[in-house]
């Protein structure tokens, strides 16, 4: 057969095939693991902000509670928080995960935040409102420094962790302690100086 021109040969494979085309050789062959087919259509993803106490094997852990969950990456993190996505492969799974999971206090003290990445994604804002405050002042000694002016605040909908207040409530300037009260959503910012209090007011 190796001496056979390829036509002829050609013609002998049709022939004992029955004339019938072998749609398993060639460039008609299907790849049954290509990106294309094996891609699935239900998988959604969530964004979560939490403690950046909380490692990759925690946060596993903690969304692994959800059935159906996919993978869990960090994304960034920084001195006070972690940005990390779930996916899940459901709608139906990811809001179970959501409803178990969104608003927890782990550790005690810092919330877990859960949200869609759509919804996330609606509402960042080109302009950080933060970023326009300056950057943050450094937290002065509450043991050594007298507080002029408390500027109290309440969370909505919902509290947030207390580094989130500190990096916020720290850039109007001689911020002493911000302390919210355990399980509530409010709570106070105390200030070295009144001009720095009402200027977070």
């Amino acid at each position: 057969k190796f001496c056979l021109p390829r036509e002829a040969l050609n013609k002998e494979k049709e022939s004992s095939s029955g004339g019938k085309h072998d749609s398993s050789n060639g460039s008609s062959r299907k790849r049954t693991h290509s990106p294309e087919s094996g891609r699935p259509g239900g998988d959604v993803k969530l964004v979560v902000i939490c403690s950046n106490s909380l490692n990759q094997d925690r946060l596993w852990r903690i969304f692994d509670i959800a059935p159906g969950m996919k993978y869990c990456n960090i994304v960034t993190q920084n001195d006070i928080n972690i940005t990390a996505s779930v996916v899940y492969s459901s709608k139906d799974e990811a809001q179970r995960a959501v409803d178990k999971i969104h608003g927890l206090e782990y550790p005690i003290g810092e919330r877990i935040i859960v949200r869609y990445e759509n919804e996330f994604r609606d509402e960042i804002t080109p302009n950080d409102v933060l970023s326009q405050l300056g950057p943050p002042k450094p937290i002065l000694n509450p043991q050594t420094t007298q507080c002029a002016k408390k500027a109290f605040f309440i969370c909505m909908p919902e509290a947030v962790s207390v580094k989130l207040l500190q990096d916020a409530f720290c850039r109007f300037g001689d911020p002493i302690n911000v302390y919210l009260i355990p399980g509530k959503r409010h709570g106070y910012a105390a200030f070295a100086s009144e001009v720095a209090a009402d200027r977070a007011i």
